[in-house]
């Protein structure tokens, strides 16, 4: 990538002094602050990066959802819930996160 000479790439992103993990461990507890009642809080990346936090009570879904939206200006988008998997007394809400 180009960088100018104040460390910010050509496509506006300042990397900063900020280590990936320290963004990566910043995204999960911002996501654990706002949901304390989630049992588990995980992140992945298979092409698109996204979040998928995991509840007990189905009837926390519906906030989860409408709250995900509001978070850090709209960087959780696509937001949708299903089963979590090996885990049946669970719900799983997702969203892609946007860079």
């Amino acid at each position: 990538m180009d960088q100018d000479t104040n460390g910010t790439e050509a496509n506006g992103y300042d990397r900063g002094n900020r280590p990936l993990t320290g963004q990566l461990a910043e995204i999960r507890d911002r996501l654990r602050d706002a949901f304390p009642r989630a049992k588990s809080v995980l992140l992945e990346f298979d092409g698109t990066f996204r979040a998928h936090i995991d509840v007990r009570e189905g009837e926390l879904v519906p906030a989860i959802e409408a709250q995900l939206a509001h978070i850090d200006n709209g960087r959780f988008t696509q937001v949708e819930h299903g089963a979590t998997p090996h885990h049946p007394f669970l719900h799983r809400i997702s969203a892609v996160i946007e860079a």
